[in-house]
């Protein structure tokens, strides 16, 4: 069966190519292959380019429930991402959004891509979008915590860290966010609580969260 895409190193995927797997993947045909899905949807760690194939294999499978087709479009993204196309990633999950508006995998991955190119209003709005359909999620608030503490507004970035924490305990890198935020907020000893706090759940947190002042990381489900 010929893929419908493109290879890790062409040019960046088009929002028509999408749509049109989109249509293909939706419908409800004999074709495909159990295992194609469950090679994009696992949890199984690969590398971006066969994360790529694995999941233009699974949008083409046929087998794909909607929210599933719009998992799999997430998942590509999670992998051009990777590579650096960020144009093929954006694609993907506005393409996923558009399929499934309550995607809060997409929403919350597209937020983070915006605030990587500096559109602050537009990431600010998926981060948003994403807790008003899944504040479950401790990574969601932590996530637009780390938006808040890239604007500098450490009031709100201390308060999503520790909604996060409260969801999760032990999230130590919330934890350490936290700290970074509230030794801007010039609470000393609070930061200096987060800080060992985190370091006792990962003792290699301070390089494992290198980069936390620069931009939100992407996740995938």
């Amino acid at each position: 069966m010929k893929i419908i895409g493109r290879s890790a190193t062409a040019g960046a995927i088009s929002i028509f190519l999408l749509l049109v797997a989109i249509e293909r993947a939706a419908a409800t045909t004999a074709f495909g292959h159990r295992s194609d899905p469950e090679a994009c949807l696992s949890r199984t760690e690969k590398s971006a380019d066969d994360m790529i194939v694995a999941c233009w294999k699974a949008l083409n499978s046929h087998l794909l429930t909607r929210n599933g087709v719009a998992l799999a479009l997430n998942n590509l993204a999670v992998a051009y991402r990777q590579k650096g196309d960020w144009d093929s990633a954006l694609n993907a999950l506005s393409a996923a959004i558009k399929l499934e508006g309550d995607t809060w995998q997409a929403h919350v991955n597209r937020g983070g891509l915006y605030d990587q190119l500096n559109k602050p209003e537009l990431a600010l709005t998926d981060f948003n979008r994403a807790l008003e359909l899944n504040s479950t999620q401790p990574i969601c608030f932590r996530l637009r915590g780390e938006f808040y503490l890239g604007q500098q507004k450490f009031d709100l970035a201390a308060a999503d860290f520790t909604r996060a924490v409260l969801l999760d305990s032990r999230d130590a890198k919330s934890l350490f966010l936290r700290s970074i935020a509230r030794q801007h907020l010039g609470d000393s000893s609070g930061a200096a609580t987060d800080l060992a706090l985190a370091k006792q759940l990962n003792p290699d947190i301070e390089n494992a969260s290198g980069h936390v002042e620069s931009k939100s990381p992407i996740i995938s489900y």
